[in-house]
């Protein structure tokens, strides 16, 4: 739930070999990763991939651009390819959904190297100041060496194992949600659609309509959401009230976009968050392309995946385990005391407030989507 990308280290070049330029990197790229077992043996048919940069410290001059120092990790790997095939062809480049996303990480370091100075540089031969590009005049005329600087790259290299961006965005702000949240977690436990908090087939009709929802400037991001209600203990709550029967109450009273109740709400009944961009991808039926990149996820596609029977038992997994994780949210909450007999509440309740007219609705929006409504009172 906090996790904004899942990757696999797959190269790392070594400290002391570090990356200075493009050409290094180019044939640190081509050298350390297999290509046969990332990208298939050349015989059979050839897979997309994409690349993308992240920089964590200033690197060198001639890698600063994101987008040429990705174009050379790829330009080495199709490369790569060319040389194992005898038709000379090469992988496609995919964006939007490719079947082995890359990630370069460049850490930038600073590197030092003695060199005995000459008196020539800013003061030139002998100039004033009496500097050299590699050394100087100590405090009594006599010559020192001086350290020269420069910056370097550490680069390690990952697969990444889901595509459609980071995992933050859940989907139910598109505000396009194509799977029939009620059908799919409602029908088979008679859940009326009430209890959803509106009508599901309404409110599918009005996403789809809408295309994207708009997003609070300042809404906060559901990894964070999430991550804020599990280092408070909400999870634990939960935890206990299945065991206790005292039930799960969470208030907040300045709710915002509804970021927090939302996530409150998939954590109560234990949805998993991937289940949800599942159900709001619709790229299938307007451009045609007709895979959701997020039921098909790249890390199924690869040369080594184990079988897709796997895969699918987890996702089936994943849907039971919310469908009763709902069922139980949304029971009435059974009597323990004598003075909890008149008490009608559920086993998981979450208040939200909000004066914003539009910020309420865009909560509205989220919490529909959701399909929680049944445990959100806004």
């Amino acid at each position: 739930r906090t996790a904004h990308k899942v990757m696999e280290l797959i190269a790392s070049s070594p400290f002391s070999t570090p990356v200075r330029n493009s050409g290094d990197l180019y044939e640190f790229t081509k050298a350390s990763i297999h290509t046969p077992s990332l990208l298939g043996n050349g015989q059979g048919g050839l897979m997309t991939l994409s690349v993308n940069t992240i920089y964590t410290a200033t690197v060198p001059k001639e890698l600063c651009h994101g987008h040429f120092t990705a174009l050379t990790v790829k330009n080495a790997l199709v490369d790569a390819v060319r040389e194992l095939r005898d038709d000379g062809d090469r992988p496609d480049v995919d964006v939007e959904d490719s079947d082995v996303p890359l990630v370069a990480v460049l850490k930038g370091r600073r590197v030092g190297s003695d060199r005995l100075g000459r008196g020539r540089g800013r003061g030139g031969r002998g100039g004033r100041g009496g500097r050299g590009r590699g050394g100087r005049f100590g405090a009594r005329g006599d010559f020192t060496d001086e350290v020269e600087e420069e910056i370097v790259a550490d680069v390690d290299i990952y697969r990444c194992l889901h595509s459609g961006g980071s995992l933050h965005r859940r989907g139910y702000r598109t505000g396009s949600m194509e799977l029939d949240m009620g059908k799919e977690w409602g029908d088979d436990d008679n859940i009326e659609e009430s209890e959803w908090g509106d009508n599901p087939q309404r409110n599918r009709r009005r996403s789809l309509e809408s295309g994207n929802a708009p997003i609070h400037r300042a809404a906060m991001k559901e990894s964070l959401a999430a991550g804020l209600l599990l280092e408070s203990g909400w999870d634990k709550l939960v935890q206990a009230a299945r065991s206790d029967g005292l039930g799960a109450v969470l208030i907040d009273p300045m709710t915002g976009s509804g970021t927090l109740p939302t996530e409150a709400a998939l954590i109560a009944c234990d949805m998993a968050p991937g289940l949800l961009r599942i159900a709001s991808w619709r790229g299938g039926s307007d451009d045609g392309r007709g895979r959701n990149p997020h039921r098909y996820p790249p890390a199924i596609r690869w040369k080594d995946f184990c079988e897709m029977e796997e895969w699918d038992n987890l996702l089936s997994n994943a849907m039971e385990r919310t469908k009763s994780g709902m069922k139980w949210a949304r029971s009435p909450l059974k009597p323990t005391e004598k003075g909890m007999l008149n008490i009608k509440r559920k086993n998981v309740t979450i208040l939200c407030n909000e004066k914003n007219p539009r910020a309420c609705n865009l909560a509205r929006i989220s919490i529909s989507n959701a399909g929680i409504g049944a445990i959100v009172s806004l």
